[in-house]
């Protein structure tokens, strides 16, 4: 059973140029993929400010449907949002990209003393490891992070950091706003936008309420691939997995949320009449900021053909991302999460997409998963030449 608010009508009299027939298309690349790739999934997509796709299908938790409003967790899908809001402190004047950490938040060392805030945010910090495998209270994780070694000195090389760069970038705002990132990101970025369901973390005071209305993430990696160990975390279905802050992954809430964030990126910085950054502040974080040099820690995660090539990045988005899909256009911009989720906007073509799913299926069938469906989106409103007759998410 799917839940689903989808439209192959306009509003304000924009022409989105979708068809009934390509939104069931887009949908049905997701039910195909219930239960080996996920047990449910969200999907929302915008054309010029205007939904036309709002469906959840599958299941949230055993015997709990996936409704569009079940929050869902997005995994480093979530980075972006920290990067606008180091956007607000920068375009404020409070904070200078080339800054060092160093300025603002002193016991940062260990040989990490010359990473600046731009290293940080383009994964050139050279800590990656900082906080791996490691969980507990935001201040135990801040310190953790900030006496572990360098693997690399600032600088020298790529190697995405997924967790520990994020760390040291809320603790920034921190320190120079006040305001802890989480309250930060409700305060400044999800309440303007009408992100009401957003969370980076669940709040410990709220999780009795907010328990029910979250998906469940399950691993749907074959028990007998090596890889599976990297998508086992059943610990985040527990209270403190739940309540985890950790600014550059425990992001939940619907994908239709997250949409509202990526139409205010196609905004410029605003939405529907409210302006969360300037123009210029969007446009400085969305640029290529780092490109020719290879990423050495995705280099060692696999055999994927993107591993291991010149990956551009932006100020905490990655543009132009295989998984967009061979029809985005070259200013396409988002961010994936964990095999499970995307959100991504194309401005030469007004789309905002976000998809999230509760399966973690391995980065090679979630890659295929994800092609498929944006090959599906793009064709479902014209901008591709043809739809794929048959859908088959594990790219047999």
């Amino acid at each position: 059973m799917t839940d689903t608010t989808t439209s192959a009508s306009t509003a304000r009299d924009v022409d989105t140029g979708f068809t009934a027939a390509g939104i069931s298309r887009v949908v049905d690349v997701l039910e195909a993929g219930i239960p080996d790739l996920h047990d449910g999934f969200q999907i929302y997509v915008s054309r010029h400010g205007v939904p036309v796709i709002d469906a959840a299908g599958g299941h949230a938790r055993p015997d709990t449907p996936m409704t569009t409003d079940t929050l869902t967790l997005w995994f480093s899908s979530t980075k972006p949002l920290t990067a606008v809001a180091i956007g607000i402190l920068w375009e404020r004047g409070a904070i200078a990209l080339d800054d060092l950490v160093r300025t603002y938040i002193p016991e940062f060392g260990a040989g990490k003393e010359a990473a600046t805030i731009r290293h940080v945010l383009t994964h050139r910090g050279g800590f990656p490891f900082a906080d791996f495998g490691q969980t507990g209270s935001w201040d135990e994780l801040v310190e953790r992070v900030m006496a572990a070694p360098a693997n690399t000195p600032p600088g020298s090389a790529a190697m995405y950091h997924a967790t520990a760069g994020w760390v040291v970038l809320g603790e920034l705002v921190r320190r120079v706003d006040g305001r802890r990132i989480d309250q930060f990101v409700r305060e400044e970025i999800c309440e303007p936008l009408g992100m009401a369901d957003t969370w980076l973390g669940i709040p410990a005071g709220r999780l009795d309420e907010l328990r029910p209305k979250c998906a469940e993430i399950a691993c749907k990696v074959p028990a007998d691939d090596p890889a599976r160990m990297i998508f086992d975390l059943p610990h985040l279905n527990t209270d403190a997995g739940l309540t985890w802050l950790s600014p550059g992954g425990c992001g939940r809430g619907p994908a239709h949320d997250l949409g509202k964030f990526y139409e205010m990126i196609l905004g410029r910085g605003e939405r529907h009449g409210v302006r969360i950054a300037s123009p210029q502040t969007i446009e400085a974080l969305t640029a290529v900021s780092r490109i020719g040099i290879p990423d050495m820690l995705i280099t060692m995660t696999g055999e994927d053909p993107k591993w291991g090539v010149d990956i551009p990045w932006s100020l905490g988005f990655a543009p132009a991302s295989q998984e967009f899909g061979p029809h985005a256009s070259h200013r396409a911009v988002g961010h994936a999460g964990h095999a499970s989720s995307i959100g991504y906007c194309d401005p030469e073509h007004g789309l905002a997409v976000v998809v999230v799913t509760n399966g973690l299926a391995g980065f090679e069938r979630a890659s295929q998963r994800m092609v498929a469906l944006n090959t599906a989106i793009y064709s479902a409103c014209g901008l591709a030449d043809e739809a794929p007759t048959v859908v088959d998410p594990l790219g047999g």
